[in-house]
C-alpha cells in the first residue's frame, strides 16, 4: 500500500498499512454484529427522543433542548451510516458501493463524529450558564441564540470534515476495493488529519466539558452550603460524574490509539509489532465502543430526565394498553380538541351550558386545554398587553391540570388587588377570544358573579394600535364559535366599539359587525345580524358595515346586509358611497349588485367626484361600462375633470376609448382627451409609451383637422422657458417633424398637459418633476434645474406644500458639486428665495394646525429648515461674483429675520454648531455636514444672534464645546469656536443647568481652545458679581441689563 494511503473507517482513521491477519475472523464478525446492534438501538433511542422533544415543544423552548434536539439529529445520521461499515467489515474491510457512495457515507460519519462532539460540548457550557445565571430573563434571548449557536456548530463541523471531503476515494489496494483518505502529500498529512481529529474532536472539548462540569459542581456546592440541599448536590454530581465517565471512557481508547498513530506518522516513534498488532487487533474494538456512544448519548442526555422518563412511560402505557386508554375518561377531549383551534361545535353542546352536570364536566375535560399547573405555585398573573407580551403564557400553552380550581388559586396567591385580578383575568378572556380559543374562554367565565362577567367582557384591551373588546377581537379575527357564545349564553352587547386596525387604515368607533363585514367573515355577520346588530352603525368617519364590505368586495356580506335592511346611500364624512368604494377598488358585482338596488350612480363626493370619476382613474373598464349604462353622467369634479379627462390624465386609454364612444361630447372635449392621453404616455413613470403619445397626438391633431373648412386652431399659451422656449405644434405637419425627436415630444406632452389641465392643477407638477429627473441621471442638470424651478413656481403658486421640491435641489446641487459639475448661483439664490417663502407658509400652518394636523406640520416645517441649511452650505461651495453673493446672503438675512426654531427651540445658528444635526443621506451627505464652519461665519455676517438659546438655555457655543471629533475635525472646531467668540459670545453664560460653555466642554481641545478665547470685560464680571451675591436687581437697573444678568 503507497505510503500516503489510509483505510479510513473504524471511527475514521481505520487498519493503516496492514493486511487482514489469518485469526481476525471472528473478530470482524462480532464487529458487525455490534454495529448492528448499535445501529438498531441507535435508532429507536434516537428516534424516541424526536418524539419526546416534539411531545415537548409546546410546553416550552430552551437552548438546551435545542442542543439536544440537534444531537439527536447528528447520532440518528451516524447510525444510518452503521449497515454500510458492518458490511465492509464483514468483507474483510472491502467496500462494495462504489466511488460515490465511498464519499458520502465516510463524509458524513466524520462530520457527524466533530457535531456530535461539538454539541456536547455546547450543552456542557449551556448547562453551567444555566444555572450560573438562573435568575436572568433571557428565555427568548438564548432561544434564539442557541439557533444561531447550532447554525455555527454545524458549520465547524462541516469545515472540520473538508479534507475528508476532498481526499476521501475508493482505492485498489492488494487487489481489495478500499474506502480510505488518500493525501497526495504522504504519511505527514495523514498524521496533520489525524492530530485535527484528536484535538478537535476530544482534547479541546473534552477540557471544555471537565471545566464547565467543575465549575457547575462548585457553583452547587457553594449553594448547597447556603441552603441545605445536600440531597440535590449529591444527584447532580452523580450525574455530573456519569456523564463525564461514559464521554471519556468511550472515546479515550480510540483517541490514544490514534495519536499513536500520528506519532508513528509523524516518525516521532517506529512502527513496530506492537503498533501493529494494537491496530490490527485493539483498533476496532475502540473504534465499536466510540461508535456506541451514538445510542448512549439519548439514554444520558435525554432520557435521565424524569419528564422524559414519565412521558416515555406514558407513551408505551398507551400503546401496551390501548382499551384502557380508549375508555379513559381524565381526558375526554384529547382526541377531539386541536391545539391551536378548539371545535366547540363538536365539543360543546351549547344549549345546556347552564346544565350543572355539564359545567362540572367543563372543569375536569377542558382544563387539558387550559395549562394550568400546580407546580407554579406562586406564579403572578401579570399581564402587559400593551406590548403584547402576556407573562402567564401556562394559560393557553397546553400544559396540564387537574381542575380549574388551579388557576384560581394561582390568582389568589398574588399580591394584587381584588380589581388588578380581575384586569388580568380580563386580559386571558381577551386572549382566548382573539385566538378563537372557545372552550378557555367558556372556563375563564364560569363561577363569576354577573356583575364580574359583565366586567370582563365589557373591558377594553388595548394592544398593537388596537382598542377592543372580546366580542369586537373575535369577530374581527372571523371567530364564530366564540362569537356565538358571547352573544347566545352571555347577551354581550352587539353595540361595541372599538378601535382596529385594517389595510394600514386605523377605524375609530368599528362595531364587531363592522369588524367582521370589512375582514370577510360572512358566519359572524349573519350571527350578529340575527342577534340584532344594527347593520347602519357608523364609525367615527361615518362608515358603514355595508361600506366596509363593499371595500372588500364581498358580495355575499353585502347582499346579506341590504337583505336586512342597510342603507346604501349613507355615505361617510367625505360623503363618499358605497357605490364610489366598490367602484373605485374594481369589484365590478358589487357595483352592479348596488345599481340594481337603485344606487345613485350621479351622487358627488366633497370633491365633486362621482363613482364613474374613481372607475375611471383606477382603470376598471368593466365598472366604467356599468356606470354609463346606467346613465352616469359626465360632470365635473372640483378640480375641473371629467370623468372622460381623468381616465386620460391617468393614461386608460381603453376607458378613454369606451367614454368616447358611448358619452355624447362634443369635438372639443374629444380632442382634449385625445390630447391629455398621448401627453400624459410621453411623462409618466408606470406608463411611459412614446409610439402611444404620437399615436394620440396625432389622432386628435386629425380631430381639429376633420373639416378643412373649419378648423379647431389650438389656443396656445406664452413659450415658457423650462420648456427650451418651444411653441406646441399647430399642424398635422409640425407633429410629424417631431415624430422622430423624443426629447421634442415629451417637451410637447408637457405643454399640453399645463395647457389643458392649467396650471393650478395638482398633477401638472409630477410630470414636469419626473422628466426633470430622467435629465439629472443623464447628467443633463442645466435642463432638470429649469423644469425643477417650472414645477416649484407652479406648486407655490397654488401654496402647495414644496419641502419635498426643496429637498430634490439639495440633492441635485449636491451630487453637481461632488461631481464637480457647476451650480450656478442664480439658482441656489432661487431656490433659496423659494426655501424662505416656504418656511414662512409653514410657521403661518404652525400656528392654524389642530392637535392632530400639528406632528405633521412640525415634520415639514423643520424638514424646509434643514433644507434651507443645505442650500447655505452648498452656497458656500458655488462660485459667484460679489453681485451673486449679495442676492444669496439677502435671502439668508430674510430668513434669520424669521428666527424660525426647531421642537428643542434651535436656531439656524444652533443647528449650524451641531453635530447631531441631520443630514439628508442622497447626495446631500456627500457635500454637506454639520458642525460647519463656513455655514456658521455667513450666519453670523447676515445678521445671526451669538448668544441665542435654545429650549435648555444653550448657546452656540454650547453647543459647539461637546463636539466628539476634536482631532480629526480639529480645524473646523477651532475655526467656529473662534467665529462666535470674535461675533461676542459669552464665554461665561450659563444655560438652565447653570453651566458654562467651559463647564459642558467635553473634551481637552476644545476646553484650551475657549480657554485661550476667554476675555472677560468688566460688564460681565459685573453681572456674574450680581448673581453670585444674590443681589436684587429687578426693577433696579434698565430692563436691556436684566436679561443680560439673567443668563450669567
Amino acid at each position: 500500500m503507497a505510503e500516503s494511503e489510509n483505510v479510513s473507517f473504524s471511527n475514521f482513521t481505520r487498519l493503516e498499512n496492514v493486511g487482514a491477519a489469518s485469526n481476525f475472523h471472528a473478530l470482524r464478525f462480532l464487529m458487525s454484529l455490534v454495529y448492528s446492534f448499535v445501529c438498531a438501538v441507535g435508532l429507536v433511542g434516537n428516534v424516541l427522543v424526536f418524539y419526546l422533544m416534539r411531545s415537548r415543544q409546546g410546553r416550552r423552548s430552551s437552548t438546551i433542548n435545542l442542543f439536544i434536539l440537534n444531537l439527536a439529529a447528528t447520532d440518528f445520521q451516524f447510525v444510518l451510516v452503521l449497515p454500510f461499515w458492518a458490511v465492509e467489515t464483514a468483507r474483510d474491510f472491502s467496500w462494495p458501493f462504489g466511488h460515490v457512495m465511498c464519499k458520502v457515507v465516510l463524509s458524513v460519519t466524520v462530520m457527524n463524529m466533530y457535531a456530535s462532539v461539538f454539541f456536547l460540548t455546547a450543552m456542557s457550557i449551556t448547562r453551567y450558564w444555566a444555572v450560573a445565571s438562573a435568575l436572568k430573563d433571557r428565555s427568548h434571548h438564548c432561544v434564539s441564540s442557541g439557533r444561531w449557536a447550532s447554525a455555527l456548530l454545524w458549520l465547524f463541523a462541516t469545515i472540520a470534515t473538508t479534507p475528508t471531503i476532498i481526499y476521501s476515494t475508493e482505492k485498489e489496494v492488494f487487489g481489495e476495493n478500499l474506502c480510505l483518505i488518500s493525501f497526495p502529500g504522504g504519511n505527514h498529512w495523514l498524521g496533520l488529519y489525524h492530530l485535527q481529529k484528536v484535538l478537535i474532536g476530544f482534547v479541546f472539548p473534552m477540557l471544555i466539558v471537565c471545566v464547565c462540569y467543575v465549575l457547575l459542581l462548585r457553583f452547587l456546592i457553594l449553594r448547597s452550603m447556603n441552603n441545605n440541599l445536600p440531597r440535590r448536590k449529591s444527584r447532580v454530581t452523580r450525574s455530573v460524574t456519569v456523564v463525564v465517565l461514559s464521554f471519556f471512557i468511550c472515546w479515550m481508547p480510540n483517541q490514544a490509539v490514534t495519536f499513536w498513530g500520528v506519532l508513528v506518522k509523524l516518525d516521532v516513534l517506529q512502527f513496530d509489532q506492537t503498533y501493529y498488532m494494537v491496530q490490527t487487533y485493539f483498533f476496532p474494538v475502540t473504534a465499536c465502543l466510540a461508535h456506541a456512544n451514538s445510542c448512549l448519548n439519548p439514554v444520558l442526555y435525554c432520557l435521565t430526565r424524569r419528564e422524559f422518563r414519565k412521558m416515555l412511560k406514558d407513551l408505551f402505557w398507551r400503546i401496551s394498553s390501548p382499551s384502557m386508554s380508549n375508555s379513559c375518561q381524565i381526558r375526554p377531549f384529547s382526541g377531539s380538541v386541536k391545539g391551536e383551534r378548539e371545535d366547540s361545535q363538536a365539543v360543546i353542546p351549547l344549549n345546556v351550558v347552564e346544565n350543572e352536570q355539564y359545567r362540572l364536566s367543563l372543569f375536569n375535560a377542558h382544563i387539558s386545554s387550559l395549562g394550568v399547573s400546580s407546580s407554579h405555585g406562586s406564579h403572578r398573573a401579570h399581564v402587559d398587553l400593551s406590548h403584547g407580551l402576556v407573562s402567564s403564557d401556562w394559560l393557553f400553552n397546553g400544559s396540564r391540570a387537574a381542575s380549574l380550581s388551579d388557576l384560581w388559586a394561582i390568582l389568589a396567591q398574588t399580591e394584587e388587588e381584588p380589581a388588578a385580578r380581575m384586569e388580568s383575568l380580563a386580559g386571558y378572556v381577551y386572549k382566548a377570544a382573539s385566538e378563537g380559543r372557545v372552550l378557555t374562554l367558556a372556563a375563564l367565565l364560569l363561577n363569576h358573579s354577573a356583575s364580574e362577567t359583565r366586567y370582563l367582557l365589557d373591558y377594553t384591551t388595548q394592544l398593537a394600535g388596537q382598542r377592543s373588546t372580546p366580542l369586537i377581537i373575535a369577530a374581527r379575527n372571523g371567530h364564530d364559535k366564540v362569537v356565538r357564545l358571547l352573544l347566545d349564553h352571555y347577551g354581550v352587547d352587539t353595540e361595541q366599539t372599538g378601535t382596529v386596525r385594517f389595510d394600514g387604515y386605523v377605524i375609530d368607533g368599528a362595531t364587531a359587525l363592522w369588524c367582521a363585514a370589512g375582514a370577510g367573515h360572512f358566519e359572524v355577520v349573519r350571527l350578529l345580524v340575527s342577534h340584532n346588530a344594527n347593520v347602519n352603525h357608523t364609525t367615527l368617519t361615518n362608515s358603514t358595515p355595508l361600506r366596509a364590505a363593499c371595500f372588500d368586495g364581498r358580495l355575499d356580506i353585502v347582499r346579506y346586509l341590504v337583505e336586512h335592511n342597510a342603507d346604501i346611500s349613507i355615505a361617510n364624512k367625505y360623503n363618499n358611497t358605497c357605490l364610489m368604494i366598490a367602484a373605485y377598488k374594481g369589484h365590478a358585482d358589487v357595483v352592479r349588485f348596488l345599481l340594481e338596488q337603485s344606487a345613485d350612480p350621479n351622487a358627488k363626493a366633497h370633491c365633486g367626484a362621482t363613482a364613474l370619476h374613481f372607475a375611471a382613474e383606477a382603470g376598471h373598464l368593466e365598472i366604467v361600462n356599468e356606470l354609463v349604462q346606467c346613465q352616469a353622467a359626465m360632470v365635473v369634479n372640483g378640480h375641473g375633470m371629467t370623468p372622460l379627462k381623468v381616465a386620460a390624465e391617468s393614461c386608460k386609454a381603453d376607458v378613454v376609448e369606451l367614454l368616447l364612444s358611448h358619452a355624447d361630447c362634443d369635438a372639443h372635449s374629444r380632442i382634449e382627451a385625445l390630447e391629455l392621453l398621448g401627453a400624459s404616455f410621453a411623462n409618466d413613470r408606470e406608463n411611459y409609451d412614446i409610439l402611444k403619445t404620437y399615436h394620440y397626438l396625432y389622432l386628435a391633431m386629425l380631430e381639429r383637422y376633420r373639416d378643412p373648412e373649419r378648423v379647431i386652431a389650438k389656443e396656445l399659451p406664452p413659450p415658457v422657458e423650462a420648456y427650451g422656449g418651444r411653441m406646441e405644434c399647430r399642424t398635422p405637419l409640425d407633429l410629424e417633424v417631431i415624430r422622430q425627436d423624443r426629447d421634442a415630444l415629451h417637451m410637447e406632452g408637457l405643454m399640453v398637459r399645463e395647457r389643458i389641465l392649467g396650471s393650478d392643477n395638482v398633477d401638472v407638477s409630477h410630470p414636469i418633476i419626473y422628466r426633470g429627473a430622467v435629465y439629472a441621471d443623464n447628467m443633463e442638470f442645466e435642463q432638470c434645474i429649469k423644469l425643477w424651478l417650472h414645477a416649484l413656481h407652479l406648486r407655490q403658486r397654488s401654496s402647495r406644500n414644496t419641502h419635498k421640491d426643496l429637498l430634490r435641489f439639495a440633492q441635485v446641487f449636491s451630487q453637481m458639486v461632488h461631481l464637480k459639475e457647476p451650480v450656478q448661483a442664480v439658482d441656489v439664490e432661487q431656490v433659496l428665495c423659494c426655501s424662505v417663502l416656504e418656511i414662512r407658509r409653514s410657521m403661518a400652518r404652525l400656528e392654524t394646525a389642530s392637535e392632530a394636523e400639528r406632528p405633521a406640520s412640525t415634520d415639514n416645517y423643520e424638514s424646509n429648515v434643514f433644507t434651507f441649511l443645505y442650500l447655505v452650505c452648498i452656497s458656500t461651495k458655488t462660485q459667484c461674483d460679489d453681485e451673486d453673493r449679495a442676492r444669496i446672503n439677502k435671502q439668508i438675512y430674510d430668513l434669520i429675520r424669521l428666527d424660525p426654531r426647531t421642537r428643542e427651540g434651535s436656531s439656524l445658528l444652533h443647528l449650524a454648531v451641531s453635530s447631531s444635526t441631520p443630514v439628508d443621506d442622497f447626495h446631500t451627505n456627500d457635500v454637506c455636514s454639520f458642525p460647519n464652519a463656513q455655514v456658521t461665519k455667513i450666519l453670523l455676517d447676515c445678521g445671526a444672534q451669538v448668544n441665542c438659546v435654545d429650549n435648555e438655555g444653550n448657546s452656540p457655543l454650547h453647543l459647539i464645546v461637546q463636539y466628539n471629533r476634536p482631532i480629526s475635525d480639529f480645524l473646523t472646531l477651532h475655526a467656529i469656536i473662534i467665529c462666535l467668540v470674535e461675533a461676542g459670545a459669552h464665554t461665561d453664560m450659563t444655560n438652565k443647568q447653570k453651566k458654562t460653555p467651559l463647564e459642558k466642554s467635553t473634551t481637552g481641545v476644545s476646553e484650551i481652545l475657549l480657554k485661550t478665547q476667554m476675555k472677560m470685560s468688566l460688564k460681565c464680571l459685573a453681572a456674574r458679581a450680581v448673581r453670585q451675591h444674590h443681589i436684587l436687581y429687578r426693577d433696579q437697573i434698565p430692563k436691556s441689563l436684566e436679561e443680560f444678568v439673567e443668563f450669567h
